[in-house]
């Protein structure tokens, strides 16, 4: 007799099954950032891309509504707000180039970062590089200081 098992998905998976949940989520501490990445922009929709924004935010990478990427500070701030903050920023360029690029003496407005996660799904109305966020406002993780940044 032979038995045929089907490993469950992630969205199959239920409330009790914690511990199955916890070795998925603690595998992605073990990722590299570029497939972190990856997987964000082109497995939307899924568990996975949760998993990876989270861990994108737990290694202080905040995502810009409006330029749909990721940021980082690069160094401490120059000028700081209840509001926003000026200064230097690594972030991730998935348009040109899929690498990370600094900007110099950009703003962030915290209003336009990411604050909740959830593991609803995020969806983008179009593939990359021409995103355009269809529901990405429910995120929960802790909130990182950061400034909005303009790219001029």
């Amino acid at each position: 007799v032979v038995f045929f098992f089907k490993q469950k998905t992630a969205y199959e998976m239920q409330r009790g099954l914690v511990g199955s949940e916890m070795c998925i989520r603690d595998s992605f501490e073990k990722v590299d950032e570029d497939t972190l990445f990856f997987i964000f922009y082109f497995q939307q929709g899924t568990y996975e891309q949760y998993l990876a924004a989270k861990e994108l935010k737990r290694r202080n990478w905040a995502f810009h509504k409006k330029y749909l990427t990721w940021f980082q500070r690069y160094d401490d701030p120059k000028v700081e707000t209840k509001e926003k903050e000026e200064g230097s920023y690594v972030y991730f360029d998935y348009e040109s180039g899929w690498c990370k690029k600094i900007k110099k003496q950009f703003t962030i407005e915290f209003q336009q970062l990411e604050n909740e996660l959830s593991p609803q799904p995020i969806i983008f109305s179009h593939t990359v590089p021409h995103l355009i966020p269809v529901s990405y406002t429910h995120l929960t993780l802790p909130t990182i200081p950061l400034v909005q940044i303009s790219l001029v």
